[in-house]
């Protein structure tokens, strides 16, 4: 009997444990060009691993001065919108696949200055005890350039 409940609690013990590793924390990154024209628009992707998270998604982007997002539409689930005087796509619920992408279009205004940009942000979600939870993004840098080529 001692030996049935040891051995059933271990076994809880491990599943349990399992499922931590499993759930993690959330991952998620910003991609795309890495050149581009002022005047023109440039193409990016949201990348989130879901670990963990239940409930709304909020990623707040941190834009250059009078850049502008734009959906591509492909994603119904998602909006993008200003909100609180930031660019934010916003989830009401997450695909339910392990890897999420969202892609959108970010239009450069013809005045940028030539040099290198960075678009980043936070991830604002809630994990699976409900509690509010954030994540820095790291910065995706795009370098503006007059003219260039695909060899460069």
């Amino acid at each position: 009997m001692y030996f049935s409940i040891s051995r059933t609690l271990w076994l809880a013990a491990a599943v349990l444990g399992l499922n931590q590793g499993l759930i993690g924390q959330p991952e998620v990154k910003i991609s795309g060009v890495e050149h581009a024209r002022p005047g023109y628009s440039a193409g990016l992707d949201i990348e989130i691993v879901r670990r963990g998270i239940s409930g709304p998604v909020r990623v707040k982007l941190n834009l250059p001065n009078d850049w502008k997002a734009k959906s591509y539409g492909f994603d119904k689930r998602a909006t993008v919108q200003d909100i609180e005087g930031k660019t934010t796509i916003l989830w009401l619920s997450l695909p339910v696949v392990d890897t999420v992408r969202y892609s959108f279009d970010v239009r450069i205004p013809d005045s940028q200055p030539i040099n290198s940009e960075y678009v980043s942000g936070v991830l604002e979600y809630f994990s699976a005890e409900g509690q509010k939870k954030t994540i820095n993004i790291s910065a995706h840098q795009i370098k503006l350039m007059r003219y260039f080529t695909r060899y460069q």
